[in-house]
């Protein structure tokens, strides 16, 4: 069955945490994707307290060597987003998992 969807929570250490003895779990999942399956990813770090931010995103492979297809990242709709800041209030020390890419799954440019 393929994988339409994949969310990844605190998605800073991909894909180097998963990759390993000739086996790449993200290209692994990507390639059983059909065009137009997802990635969302929570890739940055917030600590408003410590007044800082950090941005893992690119880290996050477009495109797997060997591999047919290509991701594109997409924004979020916006009253996802909405709904996301209403849950978790004005502060970003409790946002964690908010702040969300996603990167969508194309086998043309």
């Amino acid at each position: 069955m393929p994988i339409d969807t994949y969310y990844h929570r605190a998605a800073m250490e991909i894909p180097g945490a998963y990759q390993g003895e000739g086996m790449c779990f993200m290209k692994d999942v990507f390639q059983q994707m059909p065009e137009g399956g997802v990635f969302v990813t929570d890739d940055i770090c917030a600590s408003p307290a410590l007044g800082w931010i950090a941005d893992y995103s690119s880290s996050f492979p477009m495109s797997f060597e060997n591999t047919e297809g290509i991701l594109r990242e997409e924004a979020l709709p916006r009253e996802l987003l909405r709904q996301m800041y209403r849950s978790v209030g004005t502060s970003l020390s409790a946002a964690y998992g908010a702040l969300l890419r996603i990167r969508r799954k194309y086998y043309s440019e």
